[in-house]
């Protein structure tokens, strides 16, 4: 009999995880988002996710931006590399969405619809993150990759 592992991932829960299909480009789709949402995602080092099949890890593009007012994170993440899919349970979404931050509940409700209404996006629809085995890993993954952004980010800043 297999083992099963004890252990739950440890991350933060989201504001909000949707799923996108869209037939733009990831830099296309990041500007719609950043004039529609009134934010300004930028690309960042790619996401590194384990991925079982592979046995190693594989790079998504991601992309992120910061909302002080907010004081939430905004994420934008392709669910293939070109060669796999991050999620294959959600094989029909082409990104995500993903905001965590401390902004109020209900906050970002409308997001879905006010994607919906852009050229280019067939479907925006919310994602439990509890409902599909992989994603409590990928977020964690994401925390763990932005600690290491952020502390470059900030190297980066003293040696100017």
């Amino acid at each position: 009999m297999a083992k099963k592992s004890l252990l739950e991932p440890a991350y933060e829960p989201v504001d909000l995880l949707l799923g996108i299909t869209a037939t733009l480009r990831d830099y296309r789709l990041a500007h719609f988002l950043n004039k529609t949402l009134g934010i300004d995602l930028k690309s960042i080092d790619d996401l590194p996710v384990y991925v079982e099949k592979l046995q190693h890890n594989a790079l998504f593009p991601l992309f992120w931006h910061h909302h002080k007012h907010l004081r939430s994170d905004f994420f934008l993440v392709a669910n293939s590399n070109g060669e796999i899919l991050m999620l294959p349970a959600l094989k029909n979404f082409t990104y995500f969405l993903i905001v965590k931050g401390d902004a109020p509940d209900k906050h970002f409700d409308e997001i879905p619809k006010l994607l919906r209404e852009i050229p280019g996006i067939q479907a925006a629809f919310p994602i439990a993150p509890e409902s599909v085995k992989n994603i409590p890993f990928i977020l964690a993954d994401l925390e763990l990759h932005m600690i290491e952004v952020q502390k470059k980010m900030a190297d980066n800043q003293e040696g100017q």
